[in-house]
C-alpha cells in the first residue's frame, strides 16, 4: 500500500455534527433521569434498542428512522483522515480482487468517521466501544 495511493469514495465525516439522544426531549418538559433509567433498563430487559423505548417515552413513534446530516467527504487538508481513506481504498480493491476470482461481487463499505456518539444500523455507536 502506498499512502499517496488512491482513495475510498466510502469515507463519511460526520465529526462535528453533534450527538445527544437523537433530538429526545431531556430534562424540563421532557422525561427525567428516572423515565431514562427505567427506559434502559426496560430496552435491556426486552433486548431493544433504548432509543426506541425512549421515543415511545418521550411521545414519538418509536421506530421512525433517525435524521442525520448529509453525507459529507473529510476535508481536504485532513491527513489522518486522508489516510484512513487510502488504506479503506487498498483494502476495498484486495478484496474486490479475491471475490472476483471466487466468481462473486464484492460489496463497499462505508467507514464513518466520528466523534462522541453517531447513529448506526443497531443503535447508538458510541467512541467508547471502539471501533465495530
Amino acid at each position: 500500500m502506498r499512502e499517496d495511493g488512491r482513495e475510498s469514495d466510502n469515507v463519511e465525516d460526520r465529526r462535528g455534527s453533534g450527538g445527544g439522544l437523537g433530538g429526545l426531549p431531556i430534562g424540563k418538559g421532557g422525561l427525567g433521569l428516572g423515565a431514562i433509567a427505567i427506559a434502559f433498563i426496560a430496552s435491556w430487559l426486552l433486548g431493544v434498542n433504548p432509543m426506541t423505548v425512549l421515543s415511545l417515552l418521550s411521545g414519538g413513534e418509536g421506530l421512525s428512522p433517525q435524521v442525520q446530516a448529509p453525507a459529507q467527504a473529510p476535508p481536504a487538508g485532513d491527513k489522518q483522515a486522508r489516510f484512513v481513506s487510502v488504506v479503506l481504498a487498498d483494502t476495498e480493491d484486495v478484496w474486490r480482487d479475491i471475490f472476483k476470482q471466487a466468481g462473486s461481487q464484492y460489496r463497499e463499505p462505508k467507514l464513518v468517521l466520528f466523534t462522541g456518539q453517531t447513529p448506526t444500523a443497531c443503535g447508538t455507536g458510541q467512541t467508547a466501544s471502539g471501533p465495530f
